[in-house]
């Protein structure tokens, strides 16, 4: 017999024994007697009793210092961010003075004097705390109605963004489309900033005019609609084009030669397993 004979025959009763060994572990694990669990008493340990004692399913109870940071008792509090948008977002609706109670009906925050929420609020720069310890919605801009917001705008003549004033009032918005409605006031949009700037009308232009045979002038020029014509005609007047990026060429020349790869054969041995060759080839594998 060959030493590849020995090694499976060798191999197939490791294998044998190994599924015997299996099946009698597991025939011994069935037949064995289950284990009776003793109920715990509640209250105690860490598991669902102690839970249930402390009247929260599985969450420690919070320490003074979160419910001093947090402003509320909850045990699940919101983070202090949220509180502050809700709160924002509440005495915008409202323009007016609120308290802390009225807050604490309406949006279920409770703002705690100390606390990290009514520090956050009272820092915050489109938040006013009256002497009263009110609160009440700052926008940019105290603006109270459209001749207010008339008199701004002409006070910046370069130009003032909608962002701005959107928030200074409640209707804004219709007196700005009221204003361009009458023509004094322009909208130009801001590729840059993604926001519409509102530039004031100069009273002046208003009594300004000019003479009709230049208004006939104007109208009687014909512009041709080929851009190509336009460009012809610029050339002519002795108007040259803005001069563009000059375009990089490549130097005239030969292709590159690609490099041809040398080839390079490898020789495959089994010379690091000496341990076949100790013995005579087998003829035949069972």
């Amino acid at each position: 017999m060959s030493n590849l004979q020995r090694e499976l025959e060798k191999f197939r009763k490791q294998q044998l024994a190994g599924s015997q060994l299996l099946a009698s572990a597991t025939q011994k694990r069935a037949a064995a007697p289950k284990r009776e669990s003793k109920p715990r008493a509640p209250g105690r340990g860490r598991g669902r009793g102690a839970a249930a004692a402390t009247g929260m399913p599985g969450r420690p109870q919070p320490d003074t210092k979160t419910l001093l940071r947090t402003g509320t008792g909850r045990k699940d509090a919101v983070p202090v961010g949220k509180h502050i948008k809700d709160v924002l977002d509440f005495l915008k609706v409202e323009r007016r003075p609120l308290s802390a109670d009225e807050i604490l009906q309406a949006k279920n925050v409770n703002i705690v004097p100390g606390a990290e929420l009514y520090d956050e609020l009272k820092n915050h720069q489109r938040v006013r705390v009256t002497a009263e310890g009110l609160f009440e919605y700052k926008a940019l801009h105290d603006l109270q109605d459209k001749q207010e917001l008339l008199q701004l705008l002409q006070k910046a003549p370069e130009g003032t963004h909608a962002g701005d004033v959107k928030d200074a009032y409640i209707g804004v918005m219709d007196d700005i489309a009221a204003l361009r409605q009458e023509g004094r006031l322009i909208v130009m949009p801001c590729w840059e900033t993604q926001d519409n700037v509102l530039y004031p009308t100069d009273p002046k232009m208003e009594s300004f005019s000019i003479d009709q045979d230049i208004v006939d002038l104007w109208y009687n020029i014909k512009v041709p609609e080929d851009p190509v014509e336009v460009e012809a005609e610029l050339r002519k007047a002795s108007i040259q084009a803005a001069p563009r990026k000059a375009v990089r060429k490549r130097v005239a020349g030969g292709k590159r030669e690609r490099k041809k790869r040398e080839y390079r054969p490898r020789v495959v041995t089994n010379v690091h397993m000496p341990e076949l060759f100790m013995a005579p080839a087998p003829t035949q594998i069972d």
